[in-house]
């Protein structure tokens, strides 16, 4: 059996543990809501990137058509 002094430690100790949990909790949300929104940059980010590196990839394809079009004819780029 734990004393009328032991009690009032073990007390003090889980008020602290709850005062320290309570108080940090805004910061945790904060925390949290930081992160999603890192997450949501990060995915926008690399959805933009695979965008670019599509419209690239048609971009050389169209180069790539071009440059056969006037080797085929015979063409100069220069006229």
């Amino acid at each position: 059996m734990l004393s009328p002094r032991q009690l009032v430690g073990i007390a003090a100790v889980v008020g602290i543990l709850l005062v320290g949990i309570a108080s940090s909790a805004p910061d945790m949300f904060t925390a949290l809501v930081d992160m999603q929104r890192a997450l949501t940059d990060e995915q926008a980010a690399a959805t933009l990137l695979r965008q670019y590196i599509t419209n690239e990839r048609q971009r050389l394809q169209d180069l790539e058509l071009y440059a056969y079009v006037f080797y085929r004819h015979k063409l100069s780029i220069f006229i």
